[in-house]
């Protein structure tokens, strides 16, 4: 039996809740996104859309449909000709190495080659493009993402550091520059169980932002003294000429931020980050959108080109995560 309309939402509803808990949120049922969110304490509100990714959609009926594997069992194939590549039924003989001699007991498995995590990776940023696609056409933002991977692939096979590079490749970069959701978050399993959400997009913008001040000091030497407003203009350009928008900067008690989505950077004086989470909050109104800067010439075909390369020889990826909420039922 499939998932009626009403079970869906109850499953929805809890993935919420693995993020946003109804102590701090009123979470209203909605369609385009799937849920609206307002603060119990602020008057702020926002939209969350839910996706879940399966490895295929034999593990997604199996998960779904309670009777799906033992359908395949029986009948040796189960309604959709998918299955029959993802999953196969094997005979196994179970025998007592105590007691040989003895006639073992036969047992029926459906058996599942791993993939490998290219391919993985690759089925994850599926998601998420599919979303962007079916964001165009909602009429309410700001919206989040949330996108919960089923099968917990990683937890058993890479470290937790290797998630970061392994994820963040040239497609998700893209994916997530695209995006028209103000956060995507990733909820997985990493170190053999440990459930966390991965907030990409704000790791994309500091591990850019990391990586252009060191590709910066080897490559142009002369660009190294900037001062902190001079950088962080300097990645504002860049950020654009990515084809990134709504960027935005402010300027307060001499300290110059630029803004991304809900998160905000200045410069700490080691050339670290002091970065600022407005949550699900809009950025306070000093801050101003910004088109093009001085930079604009500097940020060149030939200087993105060798940026580029840059990065894929060297991964300096903020390996952020947080704990879900614990939650009941």
């Amino acid at each position: 039996m499939r998932y009626m309309s009403s079970d869906k939402k109850l499953k929805e509803k809890r993935i919420v809740n693995l993020i946003y808990h109804d102590n701090e949120y009123l979470i209203t049922d909605s369609e385009e996104p799937d849920f609206i969110l307002v603060h119990l304490r602020g008057t702020y509100s926002f939209g969350v859309e839910v996706t879940e990714y399966y490895l295929n959609q034999s593990n997604a009926r199996i998960r779904n449909i309670s009777n799906a594997v033992a359908e395949k069992i029986k009948l040796g194939d189960c309604k959709h000709n998918s299955n029959k590549t993802e999953l196969r039924v094997e005979n196994i003989k179970i025998a007592s190495a105590a007691k040989r001699g003895k006639k073992g007991i036969q047992e029926v498995l459906t058996i599942q080659l791993p993939p490998d995590v290219e391919k993985y990776v690759e089925g994850l940023i599926g998601r998420i493009i599919d979303k962007n696609e079916k964001l165009k056409h909602y009429n309410l933002s700001p919206i989040n993402l949330i996108l919960l991977d089923t099968e917990n692939f990683f937890s058993h096979t890479i470290s937790r550091d290797e998630v970061y590079t392994q994820l963040f490749n040239a497609e998700l970069k893209r994916q997530i520059i695209n995006s028209g959701f103000r956060e995507i978050y990733l909820i997985t399993e990493v170190d053999k169980g440990k459930q966390i959400y991965i907030p990409l997009k704000m790791i994309y913008f500091l591990t850019e932002l990391n990586l252009l001040i060191h590709f910066i000091d080897q490559n142009y030497p002369e660009l190294s003294k900037l001062n902190d407003k001079e950088f962080l203009m300097l990645g504002l350009q860049y950020f654009i000429s990515q084809g990134i928008e709504g960027l935005q900067y402010a300027e307060t008690d001499g300290n110059f931020q630029i803004a991304y989505s809900h998160y905000s950077v200045s410069l700490s004086p080691d050339k670290g980050f002091y970065l600022k989470d407005y949550f699900e909050r809009d950025l306070p109104q000093e801050y101003e959108l910004v088109q093009a800067t001085s930079y604009e010439s500097l940020i060149d075909e030939d200087f993105s080109s060798a940026f580029e390369t840059y990065t894929k020889a060297n991964t300096l990826y903020f390996k952020i995560g947080y704990a879900v909420n614990k939650c009941e039922g």
